[in-house]
């Protein structure tokens, strides 16, 4: 005779049978790819555009937005709008530094160089090289390419008179 105190006993708990998973396929680079070696297809990971300056010289005021740049057909331009005055922006490159709006001159000499045709854009390693920053500097080179003959966007890129 058996005799049993408490509780009865429960039969020993089950432990998870181990999950089996049907063979993998070959991955998808060797199905496409058949010379190369078996590994994840890269995927194609969709960045921001990048933005590029866009100034309004009436209002003195830089603005950052999206530049597209189609390979066969160029830059598009959408003939973004100032939001203050309405105007039209002019485009001036990613590497452009605004000067503060209370300066005055440096304004002045950004007009005279954007309207020489001297855009800010990057390098392939540095920035966009020297530009002047002052009227001082503007009148200078100027005058240089009155008294040589040189045209006047060569000399507002020269460094050193």
């Amino acid at each position: 005779m058996i005799l049993t105190l408490g509780t009865p006993r429960r039969p020993p708990a089950r432990l998870p049978l181990p999950r089996v998973f049907p063979p993998r396929a070959s991955p998808p680079t060797a199905r496409y790819f058949p010379g190369r070696a078996a590994g994840p297809v890269p995927t194609l990971v969709r960045m921001p555009p990048a933005k590029s300056s866009y100034v309004c010289l009436p209002c003195r005021a830089s603005y950052k937005l999206p530049f597209s740049f189609h390979p066969l057909k160029g830059p598009r331009e959408y003939g973004r709008r100032c939001p203050r005055c309405t105007r039209e922006l002019i485009h001036v490159g990613a590497a452009f530094a605004p000067p503060p709006r209370r300066d005055t001159n440096a304004w002045r000499a950004l007009s005279v160089v954007l309207h020489a045709g001297i855009r800010f854009h990057m390098g392939c390693c540095d920035g966009p090289g020297w530009r002047p920053r002052t009227l001082r500097e503007v009148k200078e080179r100027a005058a240089y390419a009155r008294r040589t003959g040189e045209p006047l966007r060569q000399a507002l890129l020269r460094r050193d008179l």
